[in-house]
């Protein structure tokens, strides 16, 4: 594909990360099956930006800022410099070029005027009650010698106030700087809770920088990351502190995992990660449990998805057992996946699994074995050529495990 045009994100749970733009449209928003980029908008939904020869266009409505002033979106996005749309922070530029990590500047004003308005007399305001502070301080000090709390009170008011804590928003700092600008940043458990409070904050004029970086959407952003290496089955959820999660799936160290780890370690605010396979393991565990409870026999046992899916022809007794059995199991194991049982029989073809025929069984009853017609002797723990290992085995039939299965052959003398 050819790539003209990339971004780096300035904010958010993503900071630092570039991606290039194909050809066409993307979409921008909070975690909707249609978003190319997982980030949260401040208003919410989806924004989608058209890629083409003549640049990055905003293609829906969405408030849109380039170094703090405000954009009109009928225009290409400039290269180079700090665009905000709708609370989602970038650096546009060619595939080619060096992107800088920008500073996002403060929004000078909002389409409307409204936000402007302020900010034109924001600083004469700050002028005027400073000037009535030190007036009245002059005043107080003259009486009696020492300004009064009054005086000390009037004098605190040039520091807007915090907004009000939430109890579950105590993992979070504020800090104002010279100009009255408040930056929020640290760790926290909800994104709803926070863009709660961001509302709060606009809707009396504040101004703010939002640096904080929620679990759900450390979660999000990680599993966003994960699907884009091709990984379908796999779990994201919490781990033991707010910056850090937990992975279970079929995952192996290999080259794509590297691609995802390295992804992972760009995303802003996820400190670690504790990944295990959930999968690899599973089926033996769950087939030597059925063999200890004597329900191994004539049940075979396939991976869909998150289900351990356990099938054979059962009488009635046979099968209320090992339902109740496999209840049992889910119980104790505590596996993300879980079990599911069918009555319906085997089928499969022995010599798809067998080097040769079956000949005759051999042995005794504490060693008994299975010669093949090559003069191959199978019994319990025996490895075959193309990697199955049999289970279990009886006059009846022979159980084959591998990795991720098990299947049931019935011997049909």
């Amino acid at each position: 594909m050819n790539f003209q045009y990339k971004l780096r994100l300035l904010n958010g749970p993503l900071l630092g990360r570039e991606l290039k733009l194909p050809p066409g449209t993307i979409h921008i928003g909070d975690g909707d099956s249609d978003s190319d980029i997982v980030v949260p908008l401040e208003g919410g939904g989806m924004a989608q930006l058209l890629i083409d020869e003549e640049g990055v266009v905003v293609a829906t409505p969405a408030p849109c800022w380039v170094d703090g002033e405000v954009w009109d979106t009928a225009q290409p996005l400039p290269l180079g410099r700090a665009v905000d749309l709708d609370g989602v922070a970038m650096v546009f530029g060619r595939v080619e070029d060096e992107l800088a990590n920008l500073t996002v500047p403060v929004r000078m004003n909002r389409q409307g005027g409204k936000h402007g308005k302020r900010q034109v007399w924001l600083p004469l305001a700050i002028v005027c009650v400073t000037a009535a502070i030190l007036l009245l301080s002059y005043l107080l000090l003259n009486q009696d010698g020492t300004p009064s709390a009054q005086a000390r009170a009037a004098d605190s008011t040039t520091t807007p106030a915090l907004p009000p804590r939430n109890p579950e928003l105590s993992s979070l700092r504020f800090k104002w700087d010279q100009q009255h600008v408040l930056t929020i940043s640290g760790p926290c458990a909800d994104s709803v809770q926070v863009e709660l409070m961001l509302q709060a904050l606009r809707q009396s004029g504040t101004l703010f920088r939002n640096e904080t970086v929620c679990r759900d959407q450390l979660i999000r952003n990680a599993l966003n990351i994960i699907q884009l290496h091709g990984y379908r089955d796999v779990e994201v959820r919490d781990g033991d502190s707010l910056d850090s999660i937990k992975i279970e799936g079929p995952i192996r160290a290999d080259e794509r995992w590297e691609g995802v780890l390295q992804d992972l370690r760009r995303v802003s605010g996820l400190r670690s990660w504790e990944v295990r396979n959930d999968v690899d393991g599973a089926v033996r565990q769950l087939a030597l449990w059925l063999k200890e409870q004597g329900l191994g026999e004539g049940v075979s046992i396939t991976l869909l998805n998150d289900t351990m899916m356990v099938t054979g022809a059962l009488d009635t007794a046979t099968e209320t057992h090992l339902k109740r059995a496999l209840r049992q199991f889910d119980g104790q194991a505590h596996l993300r996946l879980k079990t599911a049982f069918q009555n319906i029989p085997s089928a499969v073809d022995i010599n798809q699994y067998l080097p040769a025929p079956p000949q005759s069984i051999g042995g005794n009853r504490g060693a008994p074995y299975l010669e093949l017609a090559n003069g191959l002797r199978l019994q319990a723990g025996s490895y075959l050529p193309n990697g199955y290992e049999v289970i279990s085995f009886s006059n009846k039939g022979i159980g084959l495990l591998s990795n991720n299965s098990v299947v049931y052959l019935p011997l049909g003398w």
